[in-house]
């Protein structure tokens, strides 16, 4: 009979003393067996967090693998005190070090997790650690500043207020306070939770009382727009050059962190001696995908059996993909290095050796009078609209993570047409199906009375019913359009040149359809507004806020195009 064994609440103490606890899944035998590690910033018992997310441990062990699963330090009954991304390397190598020193352990180590958990393990491989081999994530960031807390230059507001006030509830259980201000404190954060539309809206964004003593860290991040030294530190993309461990890097089309996969997977192949040894799946996903109870659907799109997300296509992924390299059994590994992606009404599933594919990058010229082609443009005047901070653009869907606040994903834009801060561009019907695969970008030219804004960009599917789909999305906050490490204020009314990643995608448009492109001045609540003053962002209020007239160029000196890879 093989039995699966369950060792509870070891403790493994770091280089500091501080005891971090795990509980151990071991498979049939005697051992020593190749291990994993799972660090987990939730419970260890909890069995949505360990069953429910990327693999089964139950389902590894009789693979053939221990799995170690640990609790990170200031989590469930870890010692410490929780700083986000802060002490996940130091800490992991402590933890990998007392791995290959168990009897039941053969020095062999994959590590595994998704979004924090994720982070968890590419904090260890940007050490180099040699006992690494193999790493898998999925939905998980890399640099903490750009594409977890800000993105382009953007407080996301929407993702950082759900998962800080998730984190909070955490934290409260374990806060040294008085009776009576914990239990006011407790009042607070759930009257907060109860009503998220209200606290976005509130200005200043650091008026978040309840996290005061639970998430001291949230001001710091606010204290940090600007890429320093304080976001260097945990920055794992600078680290490239050290990664030894093998990457499996699993996201989607519409995941909030499928920026920080794609640049993970572009400093490893240029730069970690083993680059050429990764691999990345990317389907056609949002991050709400993997624990939908649809897990086809990404936002409103249900793309069938075709498109499952979850441990139904995760869990023999990375499973194949520690048989490779832990247990040297490629020949039984279907999991290899490449590129595998979903190509969206274009022919599903695909695979090529490198990402992006073969294509030539396209300019669709923005044109006066709305229109978007492959000619360079006419003489025409700026097209303008008003960005007034007391009514942002909403966020509809795209690449977010704030399910109190609205979905994310595909979803149709069409209801945002007619508000004078939106502009759209489109082009004429196709009469053949353009085929994209790769990375979207927007050079826009355009000059605002104000001192700093925001632009806006959405690619849409047009299609003749009158929906717009969402395809990319992409944001650039002006004072940071030389560089997330400087500030750089506008001069008003001076034309400026700036380039709005819309990151990658697969995606065909169809014959009879039309590409649109929509330009706003904000993504609420996705982005904290701007309120388009010198104010760092924390800070601010309707008071401060000013409106801001905006002018779009698309004239023969001032090309504005969307720069499509057309395959």
């Amino acid at each position: 009979m093989n039995e699966i064994r369950v060792r509870r609440d070891l403790a493994m103490e770091t280089r500091d003393g501080t005891r971090l606890m795990a509980d151990v899944y071991f498979p049939p035998g005697p051992g020593p067996f190749p291990t994993l590690l799972y660090r987990v910033r939730g419970s260890k018992s909890s069995g949505f967090i360990i069953g429910a997310i990327l693999l089964n441990p139950v389902v590894a062990a009789e693979r053939g693998y221990a799995v170690c699963i640990q609790e990170v330090r200031g989590r469930g009954s870890s010692e410490g005190e929780w700083e986000p991304f802060v002490h996940e390397e130091d800490d992991g190598v402590d933890t990998l070090e007392w791995l290959v020193a168990q009897p039941w352990c053969n020095g062999r180590v994959g590590s595994y997790g998704t979004a924090y958990t994720g982070f968890a393990s590419l904090a260890m491989a940007a050490t180099g650690h040699p006992a690494l081999q193999a790493v898998v994530v999925a939905v998980s960031g890399v640099s903490p500043h750009d594409g977890w807390v800000y993105t382009n230059g953007g407080f996301e507001l929407g993702w950082n207020t759900f998962w800080t006030y998730l984190t909070a509830t955490e934290s409260l259980r374990r806060l040294p306070a008085e009776p009576g201000e914990k239990e006011r404190i407790r009042t607070v954060l759930q009257a907060d939770m109860e009503s998220p539309v209200e606290v976005v809206n509130r200005l200043p964004i650091t008026s978040r009382d309840a996290l005061a003593q639970l998430s001291p860290h949230y001001w710091e991040w606010l204290d940090h727009a600007s890429y320093d030294p304080y976001w260097e530190k945990v920055d794992l993309a600078a680290r490239a050059d050290q990664f030894t461990a093998r990457v499996l890097s699993i996201t989607g089309w519409w995941d909030n962190f499928l920026g920080a996969h794609l640049q993970l997977y572009r400093e490893l192949a240029n730069r970690s001696p083993t680059g050429a040894d990764q691999s990345l799946v990317i389907g056609p996903w949002d991050h709400f995908t993997y624990v939908n109870v649809v897990p086809t659907m990404a936002g409103a799109r249900d793309f069938g059996p075709e498109g499952m997300a979850g441990p139904a296509i995760t869990e023999p992924l990375a499973l194949d993909w520690f048989d490779r390299w832990l247990k040297g059994a490629p020949e039984g590994a279907t999991t290899r290095p490449g590129v595998r992606y979903y190509a969206v009404g274009g022919g599903g599933w695909q695979e090529t050796p490198l990402w992006p594919p073969a294509s030539m990058v396209t300019p669709w010229y923005l044109q006066g009078g709305g229109g978007l082609a492959t000619v360079p443009p006419a003489p025409a005047p700026p097209s303008t609209y008003e960005y007034d901070p007391a009514d942002p653009t909403p966020t509809r869907g795209g690449r977010t993570l704030m399910p109190t606040l609205g979905p994310s994903g595909v979803q149709d834009q069409s209801e945002l047409l007619g508000r004078p801060d939106l502009l759209e561009f489109t082009s004429a019907a196709l009469s053949d199906p353009v085929s994209v695969a790769g990375r979207v970008r927007l050079r826009l030219w355009a000059a605002s009375s104000a001192v700093d804004t925001d632009f806006a960009a959405v690619l849409v599917d047009c299609a003749p019913s009158g929906e717009r789909w969402l395809v990319a999305d992409g944001f650039l906050r002006a004072r940071h359009r030389n560089g997330f490490g400087r500030t750089d204020w506008l001069t008003p009314g001076e034309v400026v040149e700036y380039t709005i990643d819309l990151w990658d995608v697969a995606w065909t448009f169809a014959a009879g359809h039309r590409i649109g492109l929509h330009i706003s001045s904000a993504s609420f609540p996705r982005f904290n507004r701007n309120l388009n003053v010198a104010l760092p962002p924390g800070e601010g209020t309707l008071t401060e806020a000013v409106t801001a007239s905006q002018a779009i160029y698309h004239d023969p000196d001032h090309p504005s195009a969307l720069l499509l890879p057309q395959v």
